[in-house]
């Protein structure tokens, strides 16, 4: 069994992405000044121990920062920009684009919620383990069907016991 966002929903999955990805200034300042600081503070240990520190490495230590949070964003857009589908097949359900996959009795969270902000959608939720003691891991994805979110799963749980 497979569901699917619909492609007229993909671009709101990606406006929701970014708005709840998006940084604030004190996040841009933490994500960009601390990898920055920690790097040029331990070359500054090393430099007050009297070892030779090149301008290279200074250089690095300072732009590690910035470096960080220029990846972050192309992260987010590729994330984004695939189809979203779950498919049930051969016991084990899968998850894309993130390419997780997991057997249904993992499943510990399973539910399809209205989007409050778009009449007619929905979110489908699933929460999974990926072993017994780690935390749950979660994946969403846009419907316009509630029955056949409801029904996957419904089969899922089925499959679970």
């Amino acid at each position: 069994m497979r569901i699917e966002q619909p492609s007229d929903l993909r671009p709101l999955y990606v406006a929701l992405l970014r708005r709840s990805t998006r940084l604030g200034i004190r996040q841009v300042i933490g994500f960009g000044l601390l990898p920055s600081v920690l790097m040029t503070g331990m070359l500054a240990m090393q430099a007050a121990n009297g070892e030779h520190v090149s301008p290279l490495r200074w250089f690095a230590g300072l732009a590690i920062g910035p470096l960080c949070l220029a990846l972050f964003k192309p992260s987010i857009m590729l994330l984004s920009g695939g189809d979203r589908f779950a498919e049930f097949v051969d016991g084990r359900v899968r998850l894309h684009p993130i390419g997780y996959s997991f057997r249904p009795g993992d499943l510990v969270l399973g539910d399809v919620v209205p989007y409050s902000d778009f009449p007619g959608v929905y979110w489908l939720h699933l929460g999974f383990r990926r072993s017994p003691s780690a935390r749950p891991l979660y994946w969403s994805m846009l419907v316009e069907a509630p029955d056949q979110a409801e029904g996957f799963i419904r089969e899922l749980r089925g499959h679970a016991a």
